[in-house]
């Protein structure tokens, strides 16, 4: 694992740096900058899981419903909600159960 100053990180990961005779310090941040950093790690764990081996995308899939279980508690969105989002969405507009690929479209 590899951290940089300043980075979000999991709550066990001090005493995991401890364990491994690291000396570090953690502290909690203002909400505004952890919205940020949350926010940041999405869109890092996201390129990680598309370009994981098929062995690491469970992994690393694992990682990201974390940080979006984190990022709805944050907004406090209630899961149902995203669920019933979710359905809408795929009884009106579809899932990706056709693999389509648009090939063309004719300019309005």
């Amino acid at each position: 694992m590899e951290f940089k100053i300043g980075d979000l990180v999991r709550d066990g990961i001090p005493d995991v740096l401890r364990a491994e005779n690291q000396r570090c310090e953690a502290a909690p941040m203002p909400s505004d900058e952890f919205l940020s950093k949350l926010k940041d790690l999405l869109l890092r764990k996201s390129l990680l899981v598309a370009d994981a081996l098929s062995r690491d995308v469970r992994s690393e899939v694992a990682d990201l419903y974390d940080i979006l279980d984190c990022l709805l508690a944050a907004y406090k969105i209630d899961h149902l909600a995203v669920e019933h989002e979710r359905f809408w969405r795929r009884e009106n507009l579809g899932g990706f159960d056709k693999r389509l690929k648009l090939v063309w479209l004719e300019p309005e």
